[in-house]
């Protein structure tokens, strides 16, 4: 026993202990029963409130949820301002070298079900696709320069990783609209946003002079789409 514990919290204690002891004796239908007389119990505790014993009875109870969401944000609080970075066990997922065999995906070790057969992208085998076409029954190819690209012996293949992020945007139908949370310092990088993520579209076409951008350059000849999006600073 805590000697410096206070003597209401001590009760508490006790009492807590007591009852944990006198469940664990219960069986599950016992257990059953007395949360059926509870509950019947206390809807008829409510039936015969009046209204003002109902008013005061949800002012005890947000009293008592403000309480704890208080209680709650001070420990994560203490949690911030005591944490060492150097205390954190770093968590390796390990290389993602575990292929399905339907669909040759990469994936962790830990992924790997009990067959061996993933579910995620094709249902262990279960979904069938077709391989695209043309009009003249051709099959479409991978393009051989976006392979190149993939290709970590291209000499392209870093600065494409590195910008793969502008070139994405670039042919986008919509711009994510949000407020991003920005974390200064040396800290790791975190992306966090305050309130909903959107999707923003545009009128099908640009307005007050603006270049067109996102869905605006689907409606615009090849050629002329291809200087809009080199002169863009973003890209």
């Amino acid at each position: 026993m805590n000697t410096d514990e206070e003597p209401i919290a001590e009760r508490r204690r006790m009492t807590k202990e007591r009852k944990a002891r006198w469940l664990a004796r219960q069986s599950e239908e016992s257990l059953d029963r007395i949360r059926a007389a509870h509950a019947a119990a206390y809807r008829r505790l409510i039936e015969a409130e009046t209204p003002a014993q109902s008013q005061a009875r949800r002012e005890r109870y947000a009293e008592a949820h403000h309480l704890v969401r208080d209680r709650q944000s001070e420990r994560i609080r203490d949690a911030a301002i005591h944490f060492i970075g150097a205390q954190v066990e770093t968590h390796n997922c390990g290389p993602m070298n575990i292929i399905c065999q339907f669909r040759k995906s990469k994936n962790f070790a830990a992924e790997r079900p009990y067959d061996g057969k993933f579910t995620s992208c094709f249902r262990k085998g279960k979904i069938k696709l077709e391989k695209a076409s043309d009009a003249l029954s051709n099959d479409f190819l991978y393009p051989n320069f976006l392979d190149l690209l993939t290709n970590p012996n291209n000499t392209d293949y870093k600065k494409f990783h590195e910008s793969i992020r502008s070139y994405n945007s670039a042919v986008s139908f919509a711009s994510m609209g949000t407020k991003v949370v920005d974390f200064s310092g040396g800290r790791p990088y975190v992306f966090k946003v305050h309130g909903q993520i959107r999707h923003r579209t545009s009128h099908i076409q640009s307005v007050n002079g603006q270049a067109p951008q996102y869905a605006q350059l689907y409606v615009i000849e090849s050629t002329q789409v291809i200087k809009i999006r080199v002169n863009h600073p973003a890209n």
